[in-house]
């Protein structure tokens, strides 16, 4: 708990920044991990692995440890890092590849590199980030939590009038967080009520959702 309050302290005191994400060094999990976060004011995670967690999403971690109940914290698991050795070289064609598998089923890859400590892994993170399909987008770890925290939080219900259209009601989170769905038709009208979808009528199956 110490070294979580202090060190937040100090770089909230450095840089006039409010820090709500947390990563253990040497992907350290200790069997508390989840209260300390929450004691020391983190809300976000990425101190697991893709590989021990069995999940490139990010997920609630577990409250101590039990399968029941949430702790809260948001865990964005890495898909890839250098931490066993981060002054190592950097297989570009590998990282690429697995970015693309992961990303094909619409999960963050979040990555952890030390591009300081080798001036051949710079070059390969530049040729990596060159080298994005189009349309993926490069987010901040906020940017990425806040995303997962109101996709979760948001909810969908449907009914059926007696004219045989579908009704449905979203239910998210105040303001705009890059949310979006799919729809098998377009959408013939659209509620502007305080507190509803915000938006206009699309005729595409895609719409995004902006709560007011």
């Amino acid at each position: 708990l110490g070294e979580m309050g202090v060190s937040r302290r100090l770089i909230e005191g450095a840089t006039g920044a409010k820090v709500l994400a947390f990563r253990s060094a040497f992907r350290r999990d200790p069997d508390f991990l989840d209260e300390g976060l929450k004691s020391t004011g983190y809300q976000w995670d990425s101190s697991l692995t893709a590989c021990r967690t069995l999940t490139h999403f990010p997920f609630f971690l577990p409250h101590l440890r039990s399968m029941d109940l949430e702790s809260g914290i948001l865990e964005l698991p890495m898909s890839w890092d250098d931490e066993n050795r981060p002054e190592g070289a950097l297989d570009f064609s590998k990282v690429l590849a697995l970015l693309k598998k992961v990303s094909n089923n619409e999960s963050p890859f979040v990555w952890l590199v030390h591009p300081s400590l080798a001036p051949a892994k710079k070059g390969a993170l530049d040729r990596i980030l060159n080298s994005l399909p189009d349309g993926m987008a490069v987010w901040p770890l906020g940017r990425t939590a806040r995303f997962w925290a109101a996709r979760h939080a948001t909810r969908f219900s449907h009914t059926s009038s007696k004219t045989g259209e579908v009704l449905l009601k979203i239910e998210a989170p105040v303001g705009r967080h890059d949310l979006s769905f799919e729809l098998s038709g377009p959408i013939s009208s659209c509620s502007r009520a305080a507190g509803a979808l915000k938006g206009s009528p699309s005729g595409g199956k895609r719409a995004g959702v902006e709560v007011s």
